[in-house]
């Protein structure tokens, strides 16, 4: 039987070993060239260096909150001072609570309990709306941030106003937006690397701890002293700067 040779059977001639070395480093240069151009900061290197304390990011909040803090603080810094100025003014008014409310005419203690009662029962509303926002993505941990700052400058300076109106509102705004502690945890969680995270949310403890130890006597102090409505006028504006922070 005749050999009938058909070019679309030959075979291949093989490429030299240099040109194909050459074509594979081209295509690797390329590639990291194209990782470098898609990342923070890393020059290429695929796994990011921490630094300070900022590590991987799980989810796109501690990415947001990175890129518009990490050229003046990082974020293990700006939080505990926020929760700082948080807790201590938290500090400042809630001991004073029980003065306010006489003033306020609330002298039995069956309607300090409703009022309390009605703080709770707002914290859990807004606990649980605030909560399933940030989780199903819709608004990131500094939105929220956001909202509990200017929520509760607004529900001290009503504190501040005096009334049985005002006060009650206080309360119910405050029990709506106050997840101080519990957004700025998740949002450090995120931000920071398994190994570093256990310091960094001790610092946040600490913080608390500290602010909410002086905040009552540095709140008496001032509601004796200098005025009845010293310590509410000064924790709004302390919770107007934490929305500055944020």
């Amino acid at each position: 039987m005749p050999y009938r040779y058909r070019k679309d059977t030959a075979q291949a001639k093989p490429k030299p070993a240099s040109s194909t070395m050459a074509t594979t480093a081209v295509q690797l240069t390329e590639r990291r060239k194209t990782k470098g151009s898609h990342t923070d900061g890393n020059h290429g290197d695929e796994s990011p260096q921490p630094g300070n304390g900022e590590g991987t990011e799980i989810n796109g909040d501690g990415m947001q909150w990175q890129k518009r803090r990490r050229d003046y603080f990082p974020v293990t810094t700006t939080l505990p001072l926020l929760i700082g100025f948080d807790i201590f003014a938290v500090a400042l008014v809630v001991p004073l609570l029980v003065q306010y409310y006489r003033e306020a005419g609330i002298t039995s203690a069956n309607q300090r309990e409703w009022l309390r009662s009605l703080y709770s029962c707002a914290q859990i509303v807004g606990g649980l709306l605030l909560g399933s926002l940030t989780d199903s993505g819709r608004v990131h941990h500094q939105t929220v941030l956001q909202i509990t700052s200017i929520g509760t400058c607004l529900s001290y300076a009503m504190v501040a106003s005096g009334g049985l109106i005002p006060l009650m509102a206080s309360r119910v705004i405050v029990g709506l937006v106050k997840h101080t502690m519990t957004v700025s945890t998740a949002l450090l969680t995120v931000s920071t690397h398994p190994e570093d995270r256990a310091h960094h949310i001790g610092k946040l403890t600490a913080a608390s701890t500290v602010a909410f130890i002086v905040g009552p006597a540095f709140g008496s102090f001032l509601y004796k002293n200098v005025g009845q409505r010293v310590p509410a006028i000064l924790a709004s504006c302390l919770f107007a700067i934490n929305f500055v922070l944020v």
